[in-house]
């Protein structure tokens, strides 16, 4: 498997979108849901204990939960979207080697209005 990674200025309704359909395609098919209000989203672990959450506010922060730690972010409307698909295969060639795709979002400080709220959760 070749190695492919992109990046570009996309709006957040554009990452979004984006995410979605992937995770539209992760799912099997009889397990997609057919209903077009996506509410809160929230993404699970696999067998382990480990719990990762995201939540959306209406002020449009995002909080991501994993295990006891969270993060809250507020990207601005536009901002830097990547996606990197590499493989790391053995020295053989064979089916031993990982592959994995990572997504990122960038944004400078700069670009993100400030406010003075202080939360704990």
């Amino acid at each position: 498997m070749a190695d492919v990674s992109a990046e570009t200025e996309k709006t957040r309704a554009e990452v979004a979108e984006y995410l979605h359909e992937f995770a539209d395609e992760l799912s099997p098919q009889q397990e997609r849901s057919t209903d077009t209000d996506r509410g809160e989203g929230s993404l699970m672990g696999d067998d382990r204990s480990t719990t990762e959450e995201s939540r959306t506010g209406n002020d449009g922060k995002v909080t991501v939960i994993v295990g006891n730690e969270s993060a809250t972010i507020n990207p601005p409307k536009t901002l830097s979207f990547g996606v990197e698909v590499d493989a790391d295969d053995s020295l053989l060639g064979g089916p031993t080697g990982e592959r994995g795709v990572v997504f990122s979002l960038n944004w400078s400080s700069e670009d993100v209005e400030t406010d003075d709220e202080l939360g704990i959760e």
